[in-house]
Protein backbone atom coordinates (compact mmCIF):
# COMPACT_ATOMS: atom_id res chain seq x y z
CA UNK A 1 0.00 0.00 0.00
CA UNK A 2 1.16 3.35 -1.19
CA UNK A 3 1.32 5.98 1.79
CA UNK A 4 0.17 8.82 1.36
CA UNK A 5 2.31 12.48 1.33
CA UNK A 6 1.63 15.77 3.46
CA UNK A 7 1.81 19.08 2.33
CA UNK A 8 2.36 20.78 5.76
CA UNK A 9 2.17 24.52 5.16
CA UNK A 10 1.91 27.39 8.32
CA UNK A 11 -0.34 29.74 9.14
CA UNK A 12 -0.32 33.10 11.08
CA UNK A 13 -3.75 33.74 13.21
CA UNK A 14 -4.12 37.69 13.33
CA UNK A 15 -6.93 38.67 15.72
CA UNK A 16 -10.02 40.32 14.98
CA UNK A 17 -9.71 43.89 14.77
CA UNK A 18 -10.97 47.45 13.11
CA UNK A 19 -7.98 46.93 10.77
CA UNK A 20 -9.32 43.58 9.49
CA UNK A 21 -12.97 43.69 10.02
CA UNK A 22 -13.20 42.65 13.39
CA UNK A 23 -12.26 38.94 11.90
CA UNK A 24 -10.10 36.48 12.61
CA UNK A 25 -7.54 36.80 9.41
CA UNK A 26 -5.71 33.63 9.10
CA UNK A 27 -2.72 33.68 5.93
CA UNK A 28 -0.37 30.84 4.85
CA UNK A 29 3.55 31.82 5.46
CA UNK A 30 4.56 30.05 2.35
CA UNK A 31 1.86 31.43 0.13
CA UNK A 32 2.22 35.38 -0.04
CA UNK A 33 -1.49 36.58 -0.14
CA UNK A 34 -3.01 33.61 0.25
CA UNK A 35 -5.50 34.66 3.36
CA UNK A 36 -8.92 33.89 4.55
CA UNK A 37 -11.32 35.29 7.28
CA UNK A 38 -14.14 34.29 9.61
CA UNK A 39 -15.98 34.93 12.72
CA UNK A 40 -14.57 32.55 14.21
CA UNK A 41 -10.53 31.15 14.00
CA UNK A 42 -12.01 27.77 13.61
CA UNK A 43 -14.25 29.09 11.10
CA UNK A 44 -11.47 31.39 8.88
CA UNK A 45 -9.40 28.02 9.16
CA UNK A 46 -12.07 25.89 7.35
CA UNK A 47 -12.25 28.33 4.60
CA UNK A 48 -8.09 28.85 4.34
CA UNK A 49 -7.49 25.43 3.97
CA UNK A 50 -10.74 25.79 0.49
CA UNK A 51 -8.38 28.94 -0.35
CA UNK A 52 -4.82 27.18 0.05
CA UNK A 53 -5.87 24.54 -2.09
CA UNK A 54 -7.45 26.39 -4.83
CA UNK A 55 -4.28 28.78 -4.41
CA UNK A 56 -2.37 25.54 -5.15
CA UNK A 57 -4.62 24.12 -7.68
CA UNK A 58 -4.17 27.44 -9.36
CA UNK A 59 -0.61 27.44 -9.64
CA UNK A 60 -0.57 23.80 -11.66
CA UNK A 61 -3.17 24.71 -13.76
CA UNK A 62 -0.71 27.92 -15.04
CA UNK A 63 2.17 25.96 -15.13
CA UNK A 64 3.47 27.74 -12.26
CA UNK A 65 6.61 26.92 -10.28
CA UNK A 66 4.68 26.63 -6.57
CA UNK A 67 6.69 29.14 -4.33
CA UNK A 68 9.43 28.10 -1.89
CA UNK A 69 8.99 25.13 0.19
CA UNK A 70 6.13 23.93 -0.93
CA UNK A 71 6.49 20.57 -2.88
CA UNK A 72 3.98 18.82 -4.61
CA UNK A 73 1.98 16.39 -2.65
CA UNK A 74 -1.45 14.77 -2.06
CA UNK A 75 -2.66 15.79 1.33
CA UNK A 76 -2.42 19.72 2.10
CA UNK A 77 -2.67 20.40 6.16
CA UNK A 78 -2.25 23.50 7.81
CA UNK A 79 -0.43 24.43 11.42
CA UNK A 80 -0.26 27.59 13.44
CA UNK A 81 3.40 29.21 13.29
CA UNK A 82 4.77 27.94 16.51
Amino acid sequence: MEQESKRVLTYAVHEPSEDNGFLYELEVIELPGCRAWGATEAEALDYLHDVAGAFLDSYREQGKPLPGRVEEVDTLELVPVA
